[in-house]
């Protein structure tokens, strides 16, 4: 999930680091990574910075020690003891000791759609007030945003849970921040894009420096597109957003991943809200809309395609540059 940005002329750049933590948890870490030359040539022209360490992931399968299991239940690496009756399903099970008894416990599997960590889909933006940094916890299912100030980070939490977990007060409210996507403008106001996992909506949220975030708007919930609805009922949509606004006009592009093509949604104001046109990006025979980039100062979007000759059992991958 790595991204990269210029800052002051060198780079800088954000990922998410997974390593094995404490009581046999995973520890996940946002760091920044800044260069001190513009054109680095080594690790060592790199200073890294820890924005954010968690330290309640789940295990990992084939990242316990020797003698024990990712178990499921607890997400935990467990020592596996002998003695259950009747034997455990060799790959899917392990033989633990759950309450002083030997006990047959399903195991984590080895295949994941992402990480269960904190740091998934990071984006990144600079701003003249410092870095901003968007990132989906897949521990929990929240979206957190965390801005740079004076050289320090301030984590907030921008969907996905309201109250306190220290007072016990904390609401789970959805699962959100996947595909996330920031844009800061001159005014150092946060647009940011997301795709909420409950609805499978793409949503749009604004924060305004110093303020709480706004109530989240739904850009796209995958039932219409260029003004009429999908025959064949409700569409994937969302996967890799890019958001950025131009005055009063806030423009994502994304992925409908039900049709495989490039879509474009502008929002512009509407009361307390927006409207948001969608659009389709024409590709054809492509499966299209994967990480779509905004082209630096023109109207054009970048993105990469996926084309299958089945006839001659070729498959083609490449980046084009489309104008909208």
């Amino acid at each position: 999930y790595s991204k990269m940005v210029l800052a002051d002329g060198k780079p800088v750049v954000a990922y998410l680091h997974v390593e094995p933590g404490n009581g046999g948890r995973t520890r996940s870490k946002l760091v920044v990574a800044r260069a001190s030359t513009a054109s680095p040539k080594s690790a060592s022209d790199f200073a890294f910075e820890d924005v954010n360490v968690d330290e309640e992931g789940p295990c990992r399968a084939g990242e316990c020690p020797g003698g024990q299991e990712c178990v499921k239940a607890t997400g935990a690496c467990t020592p596996t003891i002998g003695g259950c009756q009747p034997a455990c399903t060799a790959g899917s099970q392990a033989c633990v000791s759950v309450d002083g008894k030997a006990t047959c416990e399903a195991v984590m599997g080895t295949v994941t759609t992402y990480p269960r960590a904190v740091g998934a889909y990071v984006s990144m933006a600079a701003s003249p007030g410092g870095l901003g940094i968007v990132a989906y916890d897949a521990v929990r299912g929240n979206l957190l945003g965390f801005a740079e100030k004076s050289g320090a980070w301030t984590k907030t939490l921008l969907d996905g849970e309201t109250g306190n977990r220290a007072d016990k007060t904390a609401v789970d409210t959805g699962d959100v921040g996947i595909a996330a996507s920031l844009f800061i403008d001159n005014a150092t106001t946060w647009h940011v894009t997301y795709v909420n996992g409950i609805d499978e909506t793409l949503r749009y949220l604004r924060v305004d420096a110093g303020k709480p975030p706004t109530k989240s708007e739904i850009v796209d919930d995958g039932t219409t597109v260029d003004g009429k609805p999908f025959a064949d009922g409700k569409h994937v949509v969302g996967d890799d957003s890019t958001v950025h606004a131009n005055g009063d006009a806030v423009v994502v592009y994304y992925q409908d991943a039900t049709a495989g093509v490039l879509r474009r949604a502008t929002g512009t104001p509407d009361g307390a809200g927006r409207k948001w046109d969608l659009r389709t990006i024409a590709q054809p025979n492509r499966f299209a809309g994967f990480f779509p980039q905004v082209v630096p100062g023109e109207d054009k979007v970048a993105n990469w395609w996926r084309e299958t000759n089945r006839g001659a059992r070729t498959v083609l991958g490449d980046v084009s540059i489309v104008s909208p």
